[in-house]
């Protein structure tokens, strides 16, 4: 309705005018009626983080949590442990993040289950942990 309300005045007061008796932004009328299509966005390349590790550190920090003291560790005790001695590699996040890309998932809470012979000449058997409630 508006639109041809302006189609009929634009010939006779210009666009400008007949926007403005229409009550309509003469942007909004512009852009409804644009004569070209609509530009395409040229596509961007992926910025690199400048906060991220570069390739060097990432290995450091890969050769640390596979090294032999630490190697059955959480990436957060690893990292706790090298601030101790005073070292700073990266983030308890960006070690879990590097962990996860090599695939060494984190040690679970209660440890490693070991098998132990209950007594000579039996068979050999995994400790169950027992519940806080049941005696």
């Amino acid at each position: 309705m508006i639109d041809d309300a302006i189609t009929e005045l634009e010939p006779l007061v210009g666009t400008r005018e007949a926007c403005a008796a229409t009550g309509r932004p003469q942007a909004n009328h512009y852009r409804r009626h644009r004569k070209s299509p609509v530009p395409a966005r040229p596509p961007r390349e992926r910025m690199p983080q400048p906060r991220a590790l570069r390739a060097a550190e990432r290995a450091e920090v890969r050769a640390v949590l596979n090294s032999e003291k630490h190697v059955d560790k959480a990436p957060a005790v690893v990292y706790h442990e090298l601030l101790d001695a005073g070292t700073y590699l990266a983030s308890i996040s960006t070690m879990y993040r590097i962990a996860v890309r090599i695939r060494r998932p984190a040690p679970s809470a209660r440890g490693p289950l070991h098998v132990r012979p209950a007594g000579s000449g039996e068979s050999w058997r995994r400790p169950v942990p027992r519940s806080s409630g049941i005696p």
